[in-house]
């Protein structure tokens, strides 16, 4: 990996500007770089250790200008959240990983143990598309593992040494599913608004999505959308509707990605995908990948082969399975080759 001075990465088509969690500022990156990016992954989600600090816009905790706002963040909403923010964290460095690879690059990734939980953690991660870790194991061994001091740290904690041991910091926001305790965390510091999460309405245990143990959920699929929906550093409300939302969206883009696919083949949105790579390339926005998505099925200027060849090339970084439905319609026509 190699770090560019900003000014070089606003000319580079490749380089990731990723904001540090551990001093506010962003950082560019070149992933490319000869070697493969190491990224490290702590899931451990904080649930009675230090308090989590807000702050205005781009401004680190501490620095000048900076108000610190102390959030209280000693329930954190118990087990299932927890386990929901370390989901997010292992999805979070899958999609840093799968953006460096779009970008013509290389990744490595290692996932720190949390509370010995590290193997049930990548079999609900594998459900979600997660590609599997290159190393699970403690800090050392996964340095060790990775070849060398990790790059990029992706984590739910709110400091501590970890942060000194690795390089950028990403830090993710609490995913928080209804019936837990309250909450008024806020995300990662200074990067949302606070949001005061109270107890409210009948428990709903969305890792059991994960597992496929909640009635008609048959496509954890959706729980990924729904942990993408949002940027990785704010906090996600996970409810029933939010998942519901979420497979609706799934179905329908797969139903249209399989109707685009019986077009001739074109050459892919040069705007759409302008639009959506530059969201990754600004702190891995994937928000602006959803948006490019949704501009495909609603644009009716735009070719269907150019949909389809558009909506595979992002759907490498989503991992959304959005060209499940293809062929299985028997009457659809075969997809005919580009002229």
């Amino acid at each position: 990996m190699r770090v560019l001075p900003v000014e070089r990465a606003e000319a580079s088509e490749t380089a990731l500007r990723l904001v540090d969690a551990g001093s506010g500022h962003p950082v560019a990156i070149d992933p490319g770089y000869r070697e493969p990016l190491r990224v490290v992954v702590e899931p451990r989600c904080d649930e009675a250790d230090e308090p989590a600090y807000e702050t205005e816009a781009g401004a680190a905790p501490g620095a000048a200008g900076a108000e610190d706002v102390a959030v209280d963040d000693a329930a954190a909403s118990g087990l299932a959240d927890a386990e929901l923010t370390g989901l997010r964290a292992r999805l979070v460095g899958d999609v840093l990983a799968r953006t460096a690879e779009l970008f013509g690059g290389q990744a490595l990734v290692g996932v720190v143990r949390s509370g010995g939980r590290g193997d049930g953690l990548e079999a609900r991660a594998t459900a979600l598309g997660v590609r599997p870790a290159a190393v699970v194991g403690d800090g050392a061994d996964v340095t060790e593992a990775l070849g060398g001091k990790p790059e990029v740290h992706v984590t739910g904690a709110r400091g501590g040494d970890a942060e000194a041991e690795y390089g950028i910091v990403l830090r993710v926001g609490v995913v928080h599913a209804p019936g837990g305790a309250r909450s008024t965390d806020a995300g990662a510091a200074g990067r949302g608004p606070s949001s005061d999460i109270a107890r409210r309405g009948p428990s709903f245990d969305a890792v059991a999505v994960v597992a496929g143990d909640e009635p008609g959920a048959d496509d954890p699929l959706a729980l990924r959308l729904a942990l993408l929906s949002r940027p990785y550093y704010q906090l996600i409300e996970l409810t029933p509707d939010v998942l519901a939302e979420a497979r609706h969206s799934l179905e329908r883009w797969r139903r249209e990605v399989a109707g685009w696919a019986r077009a001739p083949s074109k050459p892919m949105c040069a705007e759409v995908l302008a639009e959506a790579l530059g969201g990754l390339r600004a702190d891995l926005f994937v928000p602006a990948v959803l948006d490019g998505l949704r501009r495909l099925v609603e644009d009716p200027g735009l070719p269907d082969g150019s949909r389809f060849e558009t909506a595979a090339h992002l759907d490498r970084v989503l991992a959304l399975d959005l060209v499940r439905e293809v062929g299985r319609d028997a009457s659809a026509a075969p997809r005919e080759p580009a002229p």
